[in-house]
């Protein structure tokens, strides 16, 4: 039986560390610098880029909480998932 996106989202949140909320912190950091908004994603037809603001940029926000399985199976938790666990690895 295949998970839905929710059941992925839900064993992601499990293993999700602070030390991978502050990696994703400095990916967002170094986009803005960069001026790259090429990685980020969708939640209600709006294009999040910086996930620890709601999608007007007025309130700061938990991702995990506020955006839930979007933010969870996004580009930003997956490249921190890789990055700890290679950098553990060595």
């Amino acid at each position: 039986m295949f998970e839905t996106i929710e059941d992925r989202a839900a064993n992601v949140r499990n293993i999700i560390t602070d030390d991978h909320m502050t990696f994703i912190a400095g990916m967002v950091a170094t986009a803005k610098i960069l001026k790259d908004s090429t990685i980020g994603f969708s939640y209600r037809d709006v294009w999040i880029d910086d996930p620890f603001v709601d999608e007007t940029c007025q309130f700061i926000v938990n991702p995990i909480d506020y955006y839930g399985a979007s933010f969870l199976m996004s580009e930003f938790v997956a490249v921190a998932m890789i990055h700890l666990s290679s950098s553990r690895t060595k």
